[in-house]
């Protein structure tokens, strides 16, 4: 129903309804970042595609798991980091379609900041889109290994999977949020792009860092138009600049 807050699920999501309420560091709201209408952000999006607006997670802190996420949860620097990123979407203007994010508790917690200030947008939490390092240990350590092999070609077919979610339910002029994690979202743009799985591709992201893919049904159907923007942070707020590489099969 519009104007009410809709929280979907998927049938495998192991999402619980987290309690009303702010971060545990009291951090509740931020100022608008910048002039609305100068945000590079809102030049992007476009009536002839869907937009999708990437997000990584803010920075996390901690171990374990957060009413019932998986851990770790966002640091007071991540939790900072989401109210920015929070606050620069909702002084766009244009309107969200739709938020998902994975079910990991930093990725959670971001997408739930932007969605205190969009309230009318729907938030889908989706275990698929989760970081395959948090179920498997750190895969980076050992791309070599045909163990790591047949978890990153899982993380490939889960990217598959909602590549094809967001072709089917999205049309031209929506605009769309992905919160996740910065190997998903490279997987992710592989995909949407038709990169070959064998090839290596280097993406680029900071925390809450805001990348922007086109979808449509022109040539070529995938246009990557801005990769890990953080101009929402300011300089200290800036953590983890890392190159993330889509493994080769």
């Amino acid at each position: 129903m519009k104007g009410e807050r809709v929280k979907q699920k998927s049938e495998d999501t192991m999402h619980t309804d987290r309690p009303a309420g702010g971060f545990p560091h009291g951090v509740e709201s931020v100022p608008p970042v910048g002039d609305r209408e100068s945000d590079n952000l809102a030049f992007m999006a476009r009536s002839d595609a869907v937009t999708l607006f990437l997000v990584r997670h803010g920075q996390a802190g901690g171990n374990g798991t957060v009413d019932g996420f998986i851990g770790p949860a966002l640091s007071e620097c991540g939790e900072r980091q989401a109210q920015l990123v929070a606050a620069r979407f909702a002084a766009l203007p244009l309107k969200l379609d739709h938020i998902y994010c994975s079910d990991m508790a930093r990725s959670s917690q971001t997408a739930e900041a932007v969605g205190r200030l969009c309230p009318d947008t729907p938030l889908s939490v989706l275990p698929e889109l989760r970081e395959i390092s948090a179920l498997h240990g750190n895969v980076a350590d050992h791309p070599e290994t045909a163990e790591v092999a047949v978890r990153l070609r899982e993380e490939r077919d889960r990217a598959i999977r909602f590549a094809a979610r967001l072709r089917g339910l999205h049309t031209r002029g929506q605009v769309v949020a992905v919160v996740a994690h910065n190997g998903f979202n490279g997987m992710l743009v592989a995909e949407l792009a038709g990169v070959a799985y064998r090839t290596t591709v280097r993406l680029v992201s900071c925390h809450t860092g805001v990348s922007v893919v086109s979808l449509s049904d022109a040539v070529p159907n995938t246009v990557v138009r801005l990769m890990g923007c953080t101009r929402h942070l300011p300089a200290e707020l800036v953590t983890d600049i890392n190159a993330v590489i889509i493994p080769q099969e």
